[in-house]
C-alpha cells in the first residue's frame, strides 16, 4: 500500500516510480513518512485528535483515555498486510514489494 500512497503523493504512476527510484530512496521516503506523514494520511491524523480531545474531556477519570488511533477512518490501524503472512523480514518484504511481486 505504501507504494500506491506514494505514488498518488508524486503523481506518478507506480512502474514509472519503479523504473526511476532506486529502492533505497523507496525506503528512504518509507522512513520520511513514518516521521512526517504524506498529505493523505493528515486529514485522518487531525481527526482523531479532534475527536480524542473531545471524548477525553467528557470520560470518567477512571477510564482509559481515548488515542487519536481509535479515530482513524482512512488510515489503516495495523501493520500493512503485504506479505505478512509469508514468514520475510520487514526488509525481504520491501524488496519484494519494490520488484513488482505485491
Amino acid at each position: 500500500m505504501f507504494l500506491h500512497r506514494l505514488a498518488l503523493a508524486m503523481g506518478r504512476p507506480i512502474n514509472e516510480l519503479r523504473r526511476t527510484m532506486s529502492f533505497a530512496e523507496m525506503l528512504s521516503w518509507r522512513t520520511f513518512d513514518a516521521l512526517h506523514p504524506m498529505p493523505d494520511r493528515l486529514p485522518d491524523i487531525h481527526h482523531g485528535i479532534l475527536m480524542s480531545a473531545i471524548v477525553n474531556m467528557q470520560r470518567d477519570p477512571k477510564s482509559m483515555p481515548a488515542t487519536a488511533a481509535d479515530f482513524f477512518v482512512f488510515r489503516e490501524r495495523f501493520a500493512e498486510p503485504e506479505l505478512e503472512d509469508q514468514g520475510l523480514s520487514e526488509a525481504e518484504r520491501l524488496q519484494r514489494i519494490w520488484q513488482g511481486s505485491d
